[in-house]
């Protein structure tokens, strides 16, 4: 008997179904029975909107038999993963982009560290009506949550330099190249480009300060 495969496709959900589009299973949305969790999250740290995201797997039709993933699902999914909010791209260049990034995580971890703060107050005020579990799960949360801004402020300090010296050198060139392209013939100019591009040295200099340049 021949052997059936040992990861086959999730079949297409039934019209009306509890993986319906728009009726869910609790606690798991098409994103995830699809598999397309790691594209969403990519898509959503390069600024791309919810209905961006929406319209993209829509229209390429990453979910068989032509349903629809719904804008809300998107919104849904983003805010339950810590990807909610404004998340805008503000480079092209990996080391910038990652940089803002990661700050504008850090602000929404420390907004849901406060949030939790405020629940784990108003649970000691009114320790009679508060469950164990319940009081246990905040203090989790807290735990957690600071664990993460500890290593996301680490990562944010690693990447400062890295940064500045790719702002600083980008600046840098820019400036000559504006003042060269004044002073040269058009022709000249952009042959000196092209050298500049060729030069072997130059090109590994940049590499590790500005490689967007390069």
């Amino acid at each position: 008997m021949a052997r059936g495969n040992p990861n086959p496709k999730p079949l297409a959900p039934r019209r009306g179904s509890a993986t319906s589009p728009h009726m869910e299973a609790p606690g798991k949305s098409m994103i995830q029975i699809y598999n397309l969790t790691g594209m969403v999250r990519e898509m959503r740290l390069k600024g791309k909107s919810y209905r961006a995201i929406a319209d993209y797997i829509n229209s390429n039709k990453l979910i068989p038999n032509g349903y629809v993933l719904s804008y809300n699902s998107v919104v849904r999914w983003c805010a339950n993963n810590g990807l909610g909010g404004t998340i805008e791209a503000t480079s092209d260049t990996e080391a910038v982009n990652t940089y803002n990034i990661n700050c504008k995580l850090l602000a929404m971890y420390r907004e849901a560290l406060d949030g939790l703060q405020l629940r784990l107050d108003e649970a000691n005020s009114n320790p009679g009506g508060t469950k164990i579990s319940e009081y246990n799960k905040i203090v989790d949360g807290i735990a957690k949550m600071g664990f993460q801004i500890q290593q996301l402020t680490a990562k944010i300090g690693e990447m400062q330099e890295q940064v500045y010296r790719y702002e600083t050198a980008s600046k840098v060139i820019e400036i000559i190249m504006a003042k060269i392209s004044v002073l040269l013939p058009q022709e000249d100019y952009e042959e000196i480009k092209a050298k500049l591009r060729d030069d072997p040295i130059l090109c590994e200099a940049l590499k590790t300060i500005a490689p967007s340049n390069v």
